[in-house]
């Protein structure tokens, strides 16, 4: 089970094993990178983020409660991070990187088709607010439960359920809209 593999890999790290903190690393980069790259414009600056934010988990690993997943106490960590990276550079927001990941019905898509719904997408959830985008991000993209994102983002069930309401139908919106154009053209 992984929740076990995850917390003997805490307890090595918290022994001194410095090769298990690299293979947590190795093991939970893509996960860190994107949350941090649904933040945070620049390739230096994500990477910055990146590193800071593997050390935040290295200093406080120690207070990790084992009730929890360490992957949604690691992108907690993240989230918080890069909105005050965010906040103290006062930083655009980034597009979704990873907007191929989207679970959708692409197997009736020829390859242009999804090409060009993956380009919609990515456009139009910049379009998104901050906020909405994050909690489409999480729980969409990368699959979290609604108490999952609840802990990543602070935010009461409420809010995230209103979010990812909101966020979705302003995403329906932008993509129609969208459309609209694009048949002018």
């Amino acid at each position: 089970m992984q929740m076990t593999d995850d917390h003997s890999l805490v307890d090595k790290i918290l022994a001194g094993d410095q090769q298990a903190f690299r293979w947590l690393i190795k093991r939970y980069e893509t996960l860190i990178g994107h949350v941090v790259g649904r933040i945070i414009k620049g390739d230096e600056e994500r990477e910055e983020v990146c590193q800071d934010v593997f050390l935040k988990i290295h200093d406080k690993l120690s207070t990790f409660r084992k009730e929890a997943k360490l992957s949604t106490w690691m992108v907690t960590i993240a989230y918080r991070m890069s909105l005050n990276y965010l906040e103290k550079n006062k930083m655009e927001t980034v597009s979704l990187s990873a907007i191929g990941d989207l679970p959708m019905e692409q197997a009736q898509l020829s390859p242009l088709e999804q090409e060009d719904l993956k380009n919609t997408l990515e456009v139009a959830i910049l379009k998104l607010p901050l906020s909405y985008r994050v909690v489409i991000t999480l729980f969409h993209l990368e699959e979290n439960t609604y108490e999952e994102v609840c802990a990543i983002t602070g935010m009461a069930l409420g809010t995230v359920k209103s979010n990812l309401f909101r966020g979705r139908k302003l995403l329906k919106e932008i993509v129609e809209k969208n459309k609209e154009i694009s048949s002018y053209e």
